[in-house]
């Protein structure tokens, strides 16, 4: 069978599509049509329609950054918003670490100092005690900055 013929088979909702068949043995039943001898059927392109293909292709690889080009250039000057961030970050670190520190400061001094005073004060030697003088000591040398990484993970548990 030579020639064209429509295969009357939909896949996922798509129309028919026309087919070449050359020297290829069509049978009915269990067997597969032999699908080597067939090809799908294309108008032929135009020949500016192709150069417009060409041209838009070669203008995207052109403008396409290379591999050089992205190493050079750092992550915070392709994002200015990465830029003002790193620009702050140290003192950011440092807002978060004098805040921390306060806040483990005065849970100190309330279970050892009794200030502000507490409904009911931890007995001298017991294990909330011992944790409030921990919190006392450690939080304020995270507070002036001495030993901050011992201090903290100590403080961490």
């Amino acid at each position: 069978m030579n020639g064209l013929f429509r295969l009357g088979f939909s896949q996922a909702g798509k129309q028919s599509t026309d087919l070449a068949a050359e020297n290829c043995n069509v049978t009915v039943g269990r067997e597969a049509v032999a699908s080597a001898a067939l090809r799908r059927v294309h108008p032929p392109r135009s020949p500016t329609l192709t150069a417009l293909i060409m041209r838009t292709s070669e203008s995207r690889l052109a403008a396409a950054p290379t591999i050089t080009d992205t190493a050079k250039t750092s992550q915070h000057e392709r994002n200015p918003m990465l830029s003002s961030i790193h620009l702050l970050q140290p003192h950011l670190l440092s807002l978060l670490r004098i805040i921390s520190s306060l806040v483990l400061f005065s849970y100190g001094t309330q279970k050892i100092l009794h200030f502000p005073a507490a409904a009911s004060v931890p007995p001298m030697g017991s294990l909330s005690w011992i944790a409030g003088l921990l919190e006392l000591t450690l939080g304020f040398l995270v507070l002036v900055g001495f030993q901050t990484r011992i201090a903290a993970f100590v403080l961490s548990g």
